[in-house]
């Protein structure tokens, strides 16, 4: 409701400044009213632009800007490393590259995307990795260090923030032959955690 007033006084001002310049034109005309008028409309622009209406988005870090260097860090944080497992015990295509894919923000052509989970805007990496068919789990893996490990989610359910319209792809060969090495595997696990529908990994 605040953020509805504070917008009508917002654009009560921009159409008094442009009332201004309006009568400022009428003869006789006026600079002084022409001039007043401007300010008074570019503030009132001013205060629509997103970091004055209280709608500034969450600041994107860049992130790193190498596509298997993301897919790295997902592999080391997160279950993304089992994938290739689970699929050649279900006799899936180790070759195809649209198996895994390193998600490209549109809007920056990097590949870090705000996320909103627990009340908390985190940016983060989002790696698909498929099940079958067009059904993918979703890896998101935090960009900067904090307690979040990964969040484990189904793709369609990260569709709703993550807004991708292309990405890079991977096949699981690709991923074994970046030999990395599994975080999971031995006796340091990561605490894991249902959180609605998403499975969160704790450091």
């Amino acid at each position: 409701m605040t953020q509805f007033i504070v917008g009508i006084l917002i654009w009560c001002v921009i159409l008094f400044g442009a009332f201004l310049i309006w009568a400022g034109i009428k003869k006789p005309r006026s600079i002084v009213s022409i001039t007043i008028g401007i300010f008074v409309l570019l503030f009132g622009i001013g205060l629509l632009s997103p970091s004055k209406s209280g709608h500034t988005p969450h600041p994107l870090p860049a992130g790193m800007d190498n596509n298997s260097s993301v897919l790295a860090k997902g592999i080391r944080q997160s279950k993304l490393s089992y994938e290739p497992q689970v699929a050649a015990a279900l006799g899936e295509d180790m070759d195809d590259t649209s198996n895994i894919e390193v998600m490209k923000n549109p809007k920056t052509k990097r590949f870090v995307f705000n996320y909103k989970i627990q009340g908390k805007t985190i940016p983060v990496y989002a790696i698909y990795a498929r099940v079958k068919g067009d059904q993918f789990n979703a890896y998101l893996i935090p960009v900067k260090d904090n307690k979040i490990y990964s969040i484990l989610i189904d793709g369609t359910t990260a569709d709703k923030q993550i807004n991708a319209t292309t990405y890079y792809g991977f096949s699981y060969d690709d991923m074994i032959d970046m030999n990395i090495e599994n975080p999971f595997d031995g006796s340091d696990h990561p605490d894991s955690k249902e959180v609605g529908d998403y499975l969160v990994y704790y450091k």
